[in-house]
Formats: structure tokens, sequence, C-alpha cells
């Protein structure tokens, strides 16, 4: 085995050995490449989009909450008595959304004008209660939830 030394104040200095390519600045070696590689590589690297970043702020929304299962009927009288005005609400852009997929839904425009106007128009959509489906990523083992029929 050969070796390179150099003596240092009457002791020898090992700085590098060829059979095991290591020597006293090898850590420091591996970190110096880790860091460039990391340098490198931070511009192809994007963050993702915030949760809401989907919002529109020039769109109105609306929370509708349903206590159990079913088909529901949202009337456009209703939605006045609720101090909502539905009357300027174009019928081809009424979207529901539950747990992240557009819902079907069914619209009866009495007059055929294009617009939500009491008495009689009204929106119908099957709608399901709140449960605890989205709860269970909270938890290592899903077995955890204490109930999975109820959100947190």
């Amino acid at each position: 085995m050969q070796c390179h030394a150099e003596l240092v104040s009457g002791t020898i200095n090992k700085w590098w050995d060829p059979e095991t390519g290591s020597g006293p600045n090898q850590n420091l070696m591996k970190k110096f490449y880790l860091f460039c590689a990391v340098l490198l590589s931070s511009p192809l690297v994007h963050a993702q989009a915030y949760e809401n970043s989907w919002i529109n702020t020039s769109q109105e929304y609306y929370k509708v909450k349903v206590w159990q299962d079913g088909i529901f009927r949202l009337t456009a009288q209703n939605m006045a008595w609720a101090g909502v005005a539905s009357t300027n609400w174009s019928t081809s852009n009424i979207q529901i959304w539950a747990r992240g997929e557009e819902q079907y839904l069914y619209i009866y425009d009495e007059n055929n004008n294009g617009f939500l106007n009491p008495p009689n128009d009204y929106i119908e959509f099957y709608g399901e209660h709140n449960t605890g489906w989205f709860d269970k990523q909270l938890y290592e083992d899903s077995t955890w939830q204490p109930n999975p029929n109820y959100s947190l």
C-alpha cells in the first residue's frame, strides 16, 4: 500500500490514501458537492399553488349545508328570503361542487329567460351530509378516527 504523507511538527499527517480515496477533507467535499447539486437544481423546483388559488374573486360563492343525503330544491324565492339576489344569476353559470367535484344539477327556468326569478324557478341537486371522509388523512392509522360519520 502506498500512502502520501507529510511530516508536520514531528508527526506524520496522512492526507490521502489512494486505495480508499479517503482523506481528512472527504466529508467536506461531499458537503460541497451536495450544496452545489441543491443550488443548481433549485430553479427547477416550483412551489405548489395554495389550496384557495382556484377562487375567482370576481364571482359570488355560497355554501349550502344539508343535514341528510337526498335530493334538494333551492327555489329562487327561498334564496331571496335568505338575502341572496338570484335574479341576476345566469342559469348557464350556476355550478354546485362537493368534495372537489362538480355535481349534476337540474335548473327549472319557468319563462326561459336564462335567469332564476321568483317565485317558480329553482335548482335541484343531490346532496350528501358532511361526514368525516376528509378527516381520515389527519390520522396515521385511519382506524384511530373517533367517528367516521362526523367531521371534526
